[in-house]
């Protein structure tokens, strides 16, 4: 499963969803491998895809250059 972000020059970039058992929690959490050791942690999907979209959403707002929908498919 990945996250897709399209940039505003139309490129791009593909981040895959993974999963870690954490022992103190007891429970798998899915995080974006975008390349941050400290990225966000989620035991839901949903909530990931939520947390993304109003990311991407309030970056918008904020006039940032970057534009980014989510999209996600199996290989």
């Amino acid at each position: 499963l990945y996250i897709v972000y399209k940039n505003s020059r139309g490129k791009y970039f593909h981040y895959p969803i993974l999963e870690r058992y954490d022992e103190n929690l007891k429970t798998s959490l899915l995080y974006v491998d975008y390349g941050d050791d400290r990225c966000a942690e989620f035991m839901r999907l949903g909530a990931l895809i939520k947390y993304y979209c109003e990311r991407v959403h309030t970056k918008t707002k904020l006039n940032f250059s970057t534009y980014a929908s989510l999209h996600s498919y199996s290989q």
